[in-house]
């Protein structure tokens, strides 16, 4: 493989910082509709620490738009190819990435021939390198132009770094006919059978310096006794014939001539023989070796006149970032976090969506468990659609709606698990991150207690730590090799990323702790869907700790009385409520009674 013809690194990034621009990504985006959407479901139900889950993601939110920017004026990016191509082969392209002592994400772009290519890789202190292949259409220079974006752990922001000056070139080979048409049998001119030598036996080619493992039967004593330096005779011998090839012996258009001189090119190049090439405005002199075949596929590249550039290709946007690695890496890490998440649900929901949701995450994680010889396929869509609409008409039911907490949260559940059956792409596993998170907040409704907030707080610091493996595949060093997928990587990058999530956390609290503080609650709910089980009210049997505000705030009608005749007085339209007598240090409710004895009146 020859070198390219012009390498055009991308300039450092901090040396611009000025230039940076900072915006959210999709995920970014729904990551910040997600945070809304759970603050109206704290302001409607009134739930306290639900607003420290709440302000935490807002300051996840805003501590890694300083690490993108921070991540965008250390990192020093170049691109540039690793050697020329034959037209319709993919080109090899090496990015290199260094973080300058503080890590990262890097997303690259290259444009050309109405072709995208994108690439993501992981940045350590210690550098990242990633090989791509960038697809090639017609023979010629192909210039590739080079957009790159510094991203935080996360993937929610993305700052563009500065464009190189000059945009990437390397030469595109003709692609050889195949197979190998006969080869012309001409000699070229002015060369006889004895015109060309090559290294041999036969005549004094001259002296040059003794080099170590000569034959002292060749080394010229003459000169050493002369002048004392050590030199070394050459001789030489006929290497034959040499091929002419001329443009006009290949039929056709230009592109086909290029491709049938190619392919006899590098047919007498693999047998050793040397050959002559004339082309319009251009003549290679009779030559062999590595070095003059690469000059005649060079001459042959741009030979006019050149092909014209395809158009856009449809759809021809591709990710390289090993999409079936990262997969295969992310999935674990985001069943984990999800299975913590969805862990209290085991205890409210009805047992069978609880065993459906188990196989279900089993079946995502055995997709992408190594098994030699052996895949398994994704369910069926319609079966996934089939459990969906069988597992919502048994919880309407069971609970009488879908729209309660218990069968509200119970369907969400069910819902996260068959997406987790399906999903193939990075777009997929940040959809199952928000869907967690949002899985999170719900907890609430049944507890505000302190074990109910560290569960909520483990949950996210597990789903956060599962987030930055879709945006790249783990590298296991500099040259951007996937980790290998024994447990003992895993465990680390396990690890690994629960202590950037848990740094993340700790970063985001003082922001959430003053948004806590200062953030007025409103007097009452937005609006609100029912929740089943929470105390209301009306004439309810018992009632628990941690429900007497809830029950101060609910202004719904809980008595109704109508009179037939005139109205009574004041004095006798007082009627009184359940009296809770019996209390268990948790629970209030009616007392056992006398048979004829009311428990209110």
């Amino acid at each position: 493989m020859t070198r390219p013809t012009t390498t055009a690194p991308a300039p450092r990034a901090d040396r611009v910082s000025a230039a940076l621009h900072l915006r959210p990504t999709g995920f970014g985006l729904a990551f910040l509709i997600l945070i809304l959407l759970t603050l109206i479901g704290c302001v409607n139900y009134g739930l306290s620490l639900g607003y420290g889950l709440t302000f935490l993601l807002g300051g996840v939110w805003v501590v890694t738009a300083a690490q993108a920017l921070r991540s965008a004026r250390s990192l020093t990016l170049t691109v540039r190819p690793s050697g020329s191509v034959h037209a319709g082969q993919d080109a090899p392209l090496t990015v290199q990435a260094q973080a300058g002592g503080s890590g990262g994400a890097l997303e690259v772009r290259l444009h050309a021939q109405g072709r995208e290519l994108r690439a993501a890789l992981h940045v350590r202190a210690d550098g990242a390198a990633l090989t791509v292949a960038f697809p090639t259409v017609v023979r010629g220079p192909l210039s590739i132009r080079v957009h790159a974006h510094a991203l935080d752990r996360l993937g929610l922001w993305r700052v563009a770094l500065p464009a190189p000056p000059a945009p990437l070139t390397l030469l595109v080979w003709p692609a050889p006919e195949s197979p190998v048409p006969p080869v012309p049998v001409r000699a070229a001119p002015g060369v006889s059978g004895d015109g060309l030598r090559g290294p041999g036996d036969e005549e004094f080619a001259g002296l040059r310096p003794y080099q170590p493992g000569d034959s002292p039967r060749q080394v010229s004593w003459r000169h050493v006794a002369r002048t004392g330096q050590l030199l070394t005779r050459e001789t030489d011998a006929a290497r034959g014939h040499a091929t002419d090839l001329h443009w006009q012996d290949a039929p056709g258009d230009p592109e086909a001539r290029a491709s049938r001189l190619s392919a006899w090119a590098q047919h007498l190049s693999a047998l050793g023989t040397p050959f002559a090439l004339t082309l319009p405005g251009t003549h290679l002199k009779a030559a062999a070796g590595e070095a003059h075949l690469h000059a005649a596929l060079n001459a042959l590249a741009t030979v006019d006149p050149l092909p014209a550039a395809p158009g856009p290709a449809r759809g021809a946007a591709r990710l390289v970032s090993h999409a079936a690695t990262l997969v295969t890496q992310a999935t674990p890490p985001t069943l984990l976090a999800l299975a913590v998440t969805l862990a209290p649900g085991g205890l409210r929901h009805p047992v069978w969506i609880t065993l459906l949701i188990i196989l279900l995450l089993a079946h995502a994680l055995a997709r992408v468990l190594p098994r030699p010889g052996r895949t398994l396929d994704p369910l069926p869509v319609w079966l996934l659609a089939l459990l969906a609409v069988g597992g919502a008409a048994a919880l309407i039911t069971t609970q009488g709606t879908l729209l309660g907490r218990d069968a509200g949260t119970a369907f969400l559940g069910l819902l996260i698990a068959l997406k987790t059956a399906e999903s193939r792409s990075s777009r997929d596993g940040r959809i199952l991150i928000l869907l967690g998170l949002f899985m999170t907040s719900t907890h609430y409704f049944y507890s505000q207690g302190p074990l109910a907030a560290l569960h909520t707080l483990i949950s996210a610091a597990f789903l956060l730590a599962a987030a930055p493996a879709w945006i790249a595949p783990v590298a296991s060093g500099p040259a951007s090799t996937p980790a290998a997928p024994g447990g003992e990587g895993r465990r680390a990058h396990l690890r690994d990323s629960l202590l950037g999530a848990g740094r993340l956390l700790a970063l985001a609290a003082p922001l959430a702790l003053v948004l806590f503080v200062l953030f007025p609650r409103p007097a009452g709910p937005l609006w609100q869907l029912p929740v089943q089980g929470q105390a209301t009210t009306g004439l309810s049997n018992e009632i628990s700790a941690g429900e007497y505000s809830n029950l101060a705030q609910n202004s719904a009608v809980a008595f109704r009385a109508d009179f037939q005749g005139a109205l009574p007085t004041p004095d006798q339209r007082y009627w009184r409520g359940p009296v809770y007598e019996a209390y268990d240090g948790r629970t209030g409710g009616r007392s056992a009674r006398p048979a004829g004895r009311p428990a209110w009146t």
